[in-house]
């Protein structure tokens, strides 16, 4: 046999070995935080705070999320979510005060969308997007897509469903767009977001990190074949009853001040300072402190949301 191959051979084994090395570091690691006292506290109480419908066995792509407070949104979300080729869509509304839960169960009508409620105020979003992660999977779900009311999913080159589908990989990370709202009407981010999303096959044991931002799981990764649109702030309305909410949500909870320091921090300002805040957003900037800003060129997009990522202004000229 030449030396090459046989090099190429060891090369290719010496991976292999660092690969499932690197699996069983993810499932010590996760199981380490699924036994955690105070993991186990928040996640065990869930089952008396969430309610949900029960769950078909038959629909193999799910997207799971919690809502609060989304009316003006949330019906062109899970619509574009289907359209995208997902089977099924379970979404828990935590104590919304507007029309979010009506015009959930009204879609539950059209779609297969499964609506469940959260009594639990407090922001334990790794526990509550596990928990809900770990009902599906239970129903025989192949691919989990964690999302929140303001995000678009799509496939680079084709839909999420094909994308999905078509993967060798374990974890898909999406590279997220965010959009703004402007003086001329809306501008697409040509420079994407620093935190990636994740969509994932589940294999317990797993946990989602705060923000759907990862998922600590064994599994190959690859970072090439999604994209998000992010829609995180629409009107003042929105923009300062969110930060408000967000800041609500995190005094509840004992997690560090790094965690959500954005909400913590602009849910305590003025609404004089919140109002500056929006114009600035208008303009096309805003402070360093608020983590959804725009960070590159603002493009204008004339259709919201695409319905596909080929119709979008970025199509071949992001980062």
């Amino acid at each position: 046999m030449p030396v090459r191959k046989i090099v190429d051979i060891l090369k290719s084994k010496k991976h292999e070995s660092f690969l499932k090395s690197l699996d069983k570091q993810k499932q010590h690691q996760a199981q380490s935080i699924l036994q955690r006292p105070e993991f186990q506290k928040i996640y065990s109480r869930l089952d008396s705070t969430f309610n949900i419908p029960t769950l078909p066995h038959d629909k193999k792509i799910w997207a799971i999320a919690m809502v609060k407070n989304e009316e003006d949104i949330v019906a062109q979300t899970i619509r574009h979510m289907f359209r995208q080729g997902v089977d099924a869509v379970l979404i828990v509304d935590n104590k919304s005060t507007d029309k979010t839960l009506d015009i959930l169960n009204s879609l539950s009508t059209q779609y297969a969308v499964f609506v469940g409620t959260d009594a639990e105020p407090a922001y334990f979003q790794t526990e509550k997007m596990t928990w809900l992660a770990d009902k599906v999977a239970s129903a025989g779900a192949e691919w989990i897509v964690p999302f929140d009311a303001d995000e678009f999913w799509y496939g680079l080159e084709g839909s999420l469903r094909e994308i999905l589908s078509n993967s060798s990989a374990d974890v898909l990370l999406a590279k997220i767009y965010n959009q703004f709202p402007t003086l001329q009407g809306w501008g697409l981010d040509n420079k994407a977001h620093p935190d990636p999303k994740i969509a994932f096959r589940p294999s317990p044991p797993f946990v989602i990190s705060m923000g759907n931002h990862d998922v600590v799981m064994a599994g190959g990764r690859d970072a090439e074949s999604l994209v998000i649109i992010h829609v995180p702030w629409r009107s003042y309305e929105q923009f300062s009853r969110k930060l408000s909410q967000g800041a609500s949500a995190l005094a509840t909870t004992n997690l560090p001040d790094e965690k959500g320091y954005h909400w913590r921090i602009w849910g305590k300002n003025s609404p004089e300072a919140l109002s500056t805040q929006w114009e600035l957003l208008l303009a096309g900037t805003a402070d360093s402190t608020l983590a959804w800003r725009p960070l590159g060129q603002l493009l204008p997009t004339p259709e919201f949301p695409p319905e596909s990522w080929e119709n979008t202004v970025l199509y071949k000229r992001c980062d």
